[in-house]
């Protein structure tokens, strides 16, 4: 019961952290243009192919030059690769009345909306490999008011139980710190690894992502959602995935702030969050917002991280267990590509599917 508890009230106190803080295809005839911009389609209308409703697609191509991973040494050479390719299947759905939305480069493909006449005979195309739907990966996100000093926060019998023994020395959370004997390897906190992570938005300049010297933990920052790094978020994904991995401890949280008195909590009931890995620089990829999120969106997010920002590890928790389990899933697709650039790739157990 500690556990769930103390989880509990590190998740609060995260959220209140958060806001205090190259085969060239043939051009063809041209056929009636996309009626949607880049966002705004509903699931059924990704789903729906007739002629009333183009949909937005991912188109892959058949070739991912497997000798040029998107590493630093040869995500040039890729780059002169996979452009000519890309932008030749641009010009074909353009041409046909379409929209190119995003082009990648760790997996050679593109998104885009597209009639269903001309998403069938994409998929026809011998440099084409698959046409798949963009699906909607996230629901909306829900705008919640984060708990403030003095919020009832219900603890099992008796609250003395989960505070320090010592109120000097405060407990150190998230406790993956004990539960993955991470705090039982000398010597090693991550520096000179660079961790990318995918979630929503997030406050840089929190105290607990500074360093002692004054530097940043996160060394990039962001937005693929069109609203803009500064615009607040409300699932606080990030603050949890960002502080897991990297937080430096340096802020004292007393529980008793945000726990009902009648619950007993004394003050002086103080944690800190440490990461597993306090030394790790991190990339910080904003792909939900408060609208629906696309899966293309999510894998541009990726391409940055692996093509751009050149991540050591890649952190994925995107609870897209809907999406199907099939050898066109994408997000496994790109994740080889990373793989194959020397990407180290961890996902959430709540993304389901055999590719993970």
């Amino acid at each position: 019961m500690r556990v769930r508890w103390l989880f509990a009230s590190v998740v609060l106190l995260v959220s209140i952290a958060a806001v205090s803080g190259a085969g060239a295809l043939a051009a063809r005839s041209r056929h009636g243009g996309s009626r949607y911009g880049a966002k705004g389609l509903s699931v059924a209308q990704i789903h729906s192919i007739d002629a009333r409703h183009p949909a937005r697609v991912i188109v892959v191509l058949r070739r991912q030059f497997a000798g040029l991973p998107a590493d630093r040494a040869h995500i040039w050479g890729r780059m002169a690769a996979v452009g000519p390719a890309e932008a030749a299947l641009g010009s074909v759905i353009r041409g046909a009345g379409g929209r190119v939305l995003h082009t990648y480069r760790t997996l050679s493909a593109v998104s885009a909306v597209v009639t269903p006449g001309e998403r069938q005979r994409l998929a026809c195309e011998s440099d084409v490999a698959a046409v798949v739907s963009d699906v909607l990966a996230s629901p909306p996100a829900q705008p919640q008011v984060p708990a403030a000093r003095g919020t009832t926060l219900q603890a099992p019998g008796n609250g003395q139980a989960v505070c320090p023994s010592n109120p000097s020395q405060p407990l150190v959370e998230p406790e993956g710190l004990s539960l993955i004997h991470a705090d039982q390897v000398g010597g090693v906190d991550g520096s000179g690894v660079k961790v990318g992570f995918v979630a929503d938005g997030i406050d840089v300049n929190n105290p607990d992502f500074i360093r002692p010297d004054g530097s940043h933990v996160i060394t990039d920052y962001r937005d693929f959602t069109g609203e803009g790094t500064n615009t607040p978020t409300y699932d606080f994904e990030a603050f949890g995935d960002a502080s897991s991995i990297a937080a430096q401890g340096s802020t004292v949280h007393d529980l008793s702030n945000f726990v009902d008195p009648a619950h007993g909590l004394p003050t002086g009931c103080d944690v800190i969050l440490r990461g597993v890995a306090p030394g790790t620089s991190l990339a910080a990829m904003k792909v939900f917002g408060n609208s629906r999120t696309p899966l293309s969106t999510i894998l541009q997010a990726m391409d940055w991280a692996v093509s751009v920002d050149h991540v050591d590890v890649l952190n994925e928790s995107f609870g897209i267990d809907a999406l199907p389990d099939t050898g066109q899933n994408l997000v496994v697709q790109f994740n080889r590509q990373a793989v194959a650039a020397g990407v180290t790739v961890v996902a959430g157990s709540g993304d389901e599917g055999a590719g993970y």
